[in-house]
């Protein structure tokens, strides 16, 4: 009867250890996806900043000018479809850290003039995702007063809550 019951004691020591060893490599294993979805957002920035490089006529943009060559608008518009693209990739990989929202918003607000455009808007906007219209559409709406806010144009906006 000792026998048995020190087995059972024995085997419920194992089997707690197995279950705490098991939850500290969850534990582990969870680190290093947060870690690893840290270094993705630095390194998607990293490569926006390179592209920013070649294209400082961009950031800031002079809006004016770079409308009045279609070439030159072609070619910010696929900037900016890649700065969205980079920003998204940047909130997705890294949702809580506000440091990441205050870096989109600032991108936003330097190329506000294009993203508040009735082409951009109607266009483009509802092709990003609802948090990346909602980041657009409150930065349009804090740069304008109240009776020159535009109507907005996404077919998702009713969905965004302010």
């Amino acid at each position: 009867m000792h026998i048995e019951a020190f087995a059972q004691t024995i085997g419920g020591f194992a089997t707690s250890l197995g279950v705490l060893l098991a939850l500290a490599t969850l534990w582990h294993g969870l680190r290093q996806l947060k870690a690893g979805a840290r270094l993705a957002a630095h390194d998607v920035y990293c490569n926006f900043v390179g592209v920013m490089m070649n294209y400082p006529e961009y950031f800031p943009p002079n809006y004016a000018k770079i409308t009045h060559d279609p070439l030159v608008f072609a070619r910010y518009k696929r900037f900016i479809a890649y700065l969205l693209t980079v920003c998204e990739r940047m909130l997705l990989t890294e949702q809580e850290t506000k440091y990441w929202v205050k870096t989109v918003e600032f991108y936003i607000h330097q190329n506000l003039e294009h993203l508040a455009s009735e082409d951009f808007r109607t266009n483009h906007l509802p092709h990003y995702s609802l948090e990346m219209q909602r980041i657009i559409e409150v930065a349009i709406k804090r740069a304008q007063p109240a009776s020159k806010a535009p109507e907005a144009h996404s077919a998702y906006t009713e969905q965004i809550a302010y």
